[in-house]
């Protein structure tokens, strides 16, 4: 049997607007920092709940709406491991 958490699920922003892959995304509730995140930064976005469309962010690309979410299935290596768990996509738009 699986314990269960009151963790909010890993959620990622991403602005396709916005061509720099790094700046293009932010991660919420991930098990450890994404690319180029302090420890420190990647620590102050846990807990953070999974945002509904037309929700408006401040995130570190600016001030965003959420236009889309879409839950993704968890990812596998080559070797057909799972190599993440469940977690939303959420696609934003600068607020123009």
């Amino acid at each position: 049997m699986t314990a269960r958490t009151t963790q909010p699920m890993e959620w990622i922003a991403y602005d396709p607007s916005i061509l720099d892959h790094l700046k293009m995304r932010e991660q919420f509730n991930g098990d450890k920092p994404a690319w180029g995140e302090s420890q420190e930064d990647h620590d102050s976005k846990q807990g953070v709940d999974v945002p509904q469309v037309g929700d408006e962010l401040v995130l570190r690309m600016g001030h965003v709406t959420v236009v889309e979410r879409r839950l993704c299935a968890p990812e596998r290596d080559d070797a057909g491991n799972i190599v993440t768990g469940w977690y939303w996509t959420i696609v934003v738009r600068g607020v123009r």
